[in-house]
């Protein structure tokens, strides 16, 4: 097994937490729009801003992470620095 691979577990980690929190925040915007006297610890529209920008960044977390994961079995090969993989992560 590729050490890439190994690396790209993060990407799935974060693909995961980003996703559940994602449906949280709609849990929660759901629940304010429900009953509006609920008391909700973040206004709803800050709240459906969070969830929009969630809802865009856990598929490019996702799709890269697929991409790093499957170009090494594509092209049989390490993929030339496995520092970029780490590094992409963090930003």
């Amino acid at each position: 097994m590729f050490i890439s691979k190994k690396l790209c577990y993060k990407y799935a980690l974060a693909t995961f937490l980003l996703f559940g929190l994602q449906g949280i925040m709609s849990l929660g915007g759901g629940l304010t729009t429900a009953f509006p006297d609920f008391p909700a610890p973040i206004p709803y529209t800050a709240g459906r801003s969070f969830h929009l920008n969630i809802s865009i960044m856990w598929p490019l977390f996702g799709m890269m992470g697929i991409v790093y994961y499957f170009f090494c079995s594509e092209a049989s090969r390490e993929i030339y620095s496995l520092r970029l993989i780490s590094t992409q992560h963090i930003v």
